[in-house]
């Protein structure tokens, strides 16, 4: 894993020593995802960075930035591909190459050198995010997995265009000039994360997954994409459960073995949860490695007991690390420094703690993400297509008429009146109101876990109006409704929200994390199986993925409730952080952006009326508040 930055300069004068330092600068600020070692690559067009966390070839011959055999093509490249020494082989077989190190770098390399850009990046088993820079044709090429696991970020900037792992890269360039971007700050407020092509600032713009972005010598830019070559692209439906339960375990064991791949100890996150537990049971296969869960002192919170179990069961090492809220606090100040624009899931604070304390035994462990997005493990999925399912029963005609008869505020005498039914009718019924007039699978889905501001905290409602026209333009065309919302998790929540959560909190720590659930033949095998095993009608989540556990350990352990990777900062905001909190809401009054008066009246909601479901509205003004306070623009 590791960092990389660059600078392409169209005219003349070409690549000057300011723009030499410029690009040392941008590296230097990524030296975090790669202390091991830093360089420097540059032509009279092109300056190149990278700062390496060497995990595979641990000599000097896997630095990088790094050039072919031919000297045609030089690569700064971050990240793993798990199948390069399948790929080095079928290189050897039809060139004869010979290697001069055991690094995936140089594969990558000479496969572009033999197939083409176009044809390498199918073959490509891996997370990845990469530069390219063409000496022959004069063209820059960026690329990103398909899965959108490792970032890439770029900037047209005058007579030049930037580009670089993380934001704080770019801004730290001179040709960089940072202004905020309205409609990414609308997205923030309405889903508290921003999505790929935005960043928080204009003209920067994020690599998409599955994205090649070629720039040529007039500084024109090309896109194209790729999709992931896999052998388990094929229809599944005449196959009997027990021959899906076999080819999950099967698919899944080779996905893990391949994540293993690493000339240092590789360890494992183990969360409490199936997905982490079965990523370390077929991990376990290949022996020993160290195990380690996040625990709390409020009990419901605290997984740390089954996960300890599950390491128990597995005769696997494992260690616990408790987060009180003085542990918290060491990272709340930091937290906005790791993602460089506002981002609002809390649970990036607990990431980054037991990343630490991972790094202190080594560089590399594996996690269980992606799994829920893949295979259904959300009740969401079954609450949407159940519910949407029912409001379809409406006639069209009628469907004004019903939306007119619900009321936008519902009085709380309503709401005690409906509870049995709706847990929470002062949220639902307005969204039921509204998905009545704008029938669609993907508006339902977004307003039901919807968890950002009202319109009344923010000043102008147009940049929340902004979200809503993005949506719009995302092209997907529901048909199938389990397929729509797997599809708009896989290609946005996944990877703008969980991975980015992960990359940015664990590589500050400088740990590489690995998601053997989003290896491409996983992702091949989630998009080939029948409905049935990824939502069953009986609404068991991940019941194909439990199957599979229960191989492995006790029903007891596999049925025990999900409780998800949560902090209790929820608690802890109004008992340990209310000095930190008031500080960074009301020490200015002015904002260019919210309404204080109205964030005042969420910040009693909640600290005075204990109102915990204000909290998530309040993390994403927090979070905001923060990184603006920091950004310094």
């Amino acid at each position: 894993m590791c960092g990389i930055s660059g600078l392409y300069i169209f005219g003349s004068p070409g690549i000057t020593d300011a723009h030499v330092r410029d690009v040392e600068t941008m590296t230097r600020v990524l030296a975090h995802r790669g202390p091991d070692s830093q360089g420097i690559w540059h032509d009279d067009k092109v300056a190149l960075g990278h700062c390496r966390l060497s995990i595979i070839d641990l000599s000097d011959d896997g630095n990088q930035p790094m050039v072919s055999s031919d000297e045609r093509y030089v690569i700064v490249y971050n990240g793993e591909i798990y199948n390069f020494i399948e790929l080095r082989d079928e290189i050897i077989a039809d060139a004869g190459y010979s290697f001069s190190s055991s690094s995936d770098t140089e594969v990558i390399l000479q496969a572009i050198r033999l197939w083409g850009l176009d044809k390498t990046l199918p073959k490509l088993n891996g997370m990845f995010a990469f530069a390219l820079w063409d000496r022959q044709r004069k063209t820059l090429s960026l690329a990103r997995d398909s899965a959108g696991i490792k970032p890439l970020f770029y900037a047209p900037v005058s007579g030049g265009f930037l580009f670089a792992s993380e934001l704080k890269a770019i801004k730290a360039s001179g040709s960089f000039k940072a202004e905020i971007d309205e409609n990414a700050l609308g997205e923030y407020f309405s889903q508290l994360y921003i999505s790929h092509p935005r960043t928080i600032y204009k003209n920067c713009f994020r690599v998409s997954p599955g994205e090649i972005i070629t720039i040529d010598s007039g500084g024109a830019l090309s896109r194209s994409s790729f999709t992931p070559l896999s052998s388990l692209s094929r229809d599944l439906s005449g196959c009997s459960g027990d021959e899906l339960i076999g080819l999950f375990e099967d698919t899944l064991d080779k996905a893990v073995q391949r994540h293993r791949r690493a000339d240092v100890p590789v360890a494992s996150f183990l969360s409490g949860g199936n997905d982490s537990a079965l990523v370390s049971a077929l991990l376990r296969k290949s022996g020993d490695f160290r195990t380690f869960s996040i625990g709390y002192e409020e009990k419901d919170f605290d997984e740390s007991g089954r996960a300890e179990e599950i390491a128990t069961h597995l005769s696997l090492p494992h260690e616990k690390i408790i987060v009180r809220p003085q542990d918290a606090g060491d990272v709340l100040d930091r937290i906005t420094d790791f993602y460089d624009e506002p981002f609002a899931d809390a649970s990036a604070i607990p990431t980054h703690l037991i990343s630490s304390h991972v790094k202190g035994f080594t560089k590399v462990a594996l996690s269980g993400d992606g799994a829920d997005e893949l295979f259904g493990g959300y009740p969401r999925y079954f609450n949407a297509i159940n519910e949407w399912n029912r409001l379809k029963g409406i006639p069209v005609h009628l469907r004004p008429l019903v939306s007119s008869l619900i009321p936008q505020n519902p009085p709380d005498a309503l709401c005690r009146l409906l509870k049995p039914a709706l847990k929470d009718a002062k949220k639902s019924l307005p969204h039921i109101r509204q998905i009545l007039l704008e029938p669609s699978v993907i508006t339902y889905f977004l307003r039901q876990n919807y968890l950002g501001l009202e319109g009344g905290a923010v000043k102008n409602a147009e940049i929340l109006d902004g979200y809503r026209d993005y949506l719009a333009g995302l092209n997907i065309v529901p048909g199938n409704t389990l397929r729509t919302l797997l599809d708009f998790d896989q290609g946005y929540r996944l990877p703008d929200g969980m991975l980015t959560k992960v990359d940015r909190a664990s590589m500050a720590a400088s740990l590489e994390v690995r998601v053997p659930f989003l290896d491409n033949d996983m992702v091949a095998l989630s998009r080939s199986l029948p409905d049935s095993y990824i939502v069953p009608r009986s609404g068991q989540c991940k019941k194909l993925l439990k199957d599979v556990l229960r191989r492995y350990l006790p029903d007891s352990i596999v049925d025990a409730p999900k409780t998800g990777f949560h902090i209790p900062m929820k608690i802890w905001l109004r008992t340990h952080f209310q000095d930190w909190a008031n500080d960074l809401l009301f020490a200015d009054e002015q904002d260019p952006y919210l309404n204080m008066r109205q964030v005042r009246v969420l910040w009693k909601d909640y600290a005075e009326n204990q109102n915990n479901a204000a909290f998530y509205p309040l993390w994403c003004v927090l979070m905001y508040k923060q990184w603006l306070r920091k950004a310094a623009l």
